[in-house]
């Protein structure tokens, strides 16, 4: 009997267990929902506006080509000339350029019209037009006036002009300003140009005399002398004539 009663406890705290633990298996835990953290949202940014320009003018630049003009191209190329200016001549300027020839600026001439001009001969101010030495005049012996004295005085002989040196010598004198002379071989206008050339051979390297604003006529053949400043064009010395009294025939 007592054992009976044993085993009747056994099973009973055997059934009781095996509830627990089915109860336990059965049941399913419910997840736990995680909260999203806030994420960061950057502000908006501006947009910049651009600014509002003003209308540009075009700008006023003038020839300084150190007294000798300027020629106007078509094209930004140094051999498409079409029309030249002397220094000091107002130019509007349009735009700029630049190629393989260097720097220009595309201008509107006081004609109204417009082409290319290298850069490095127009300046922003005014050029102050260079004040030329004038032709040098022969001035003749003073007459000896003898003085009532017992020994008269020798006379002073005045100071003579500087020689002209001939127009073979000009490449040695590039930049200076002097007189050269020379037996005129021809003389020709450019039609293109306008130009009025003064050629002492028939080289076309040796020096030579140009005007753009004057012209004379039977110089050929004849003996003459030019005043002023020996400059170079493409590797050839010349004398720019600006004004009619830097020719004159030669002195004997």
């Amino acid at each position: 009997m007592k054992s009976s009663s044993k085993y009747a406890i056994v099973i009973a705290i055997l059934f009781v267990l095996l509830v627990m633990v089915f109860t336990a298996c059965g049941s399913t835990p419910t997840p736990s929902t995680p909260t999203p953290s806030p994420t960061w949202t950057p502000p908006p940014t501006a947009t910049p506006v651009p600014p509002t320009l003003p209308p540009t003018k075009p700008v006023i630049l003038y020839v300084c080509a150190g007294g000798d003009g300027v020629y106007v191209r078509s094209e930004p190329d140094m051999e498409k000339r079409v029309k030249p200016w002397p220094d000091g001549t107002e130019m509007k300027v349009l735009a700029a350029v630049t190629n393989q020839q260097g720097d220009w600026y595309y201008i509107q001439a006081p004609d109204g019209s417009r082409g290319y001009v290298p850069a490095k001969y127009l300046c922003l101010i005014l050029p102050t037009p260079s004040t030329a030495t004038p032709l040098l005049t022969y001035t003749p012996r003073l007459t000896y006036t003898p003085v009532p004295t017992a020994t008269p005085r020798p006379p002073t002989a005045p100071p003579t002009a500087p020689r002209c040196i001939s127009w073979t010598q000009a490449a040695a004198h590039i930049g200076e300003t002097t007189c050269v002379s020379g037996v005129v071989y021809k003389t020709y206008r450019d039609p293109k140009s306008g130009a009025f050339f003064i050629d002492f051979d028939n080289t076309y390297t040796s020096f030579y005399g140009v005007s753009f604003q004057w012209e004379w006529d039977g110089l050929t053949g004849q003996c003459i002398e030019l005043y002023g400043t020996i400059s170079t064009y493409k590797g050839r010395p010349q004398m720019v004539i600006e004004r009619k009294d830097q020719l004159s025939g030669c002195r004997r």
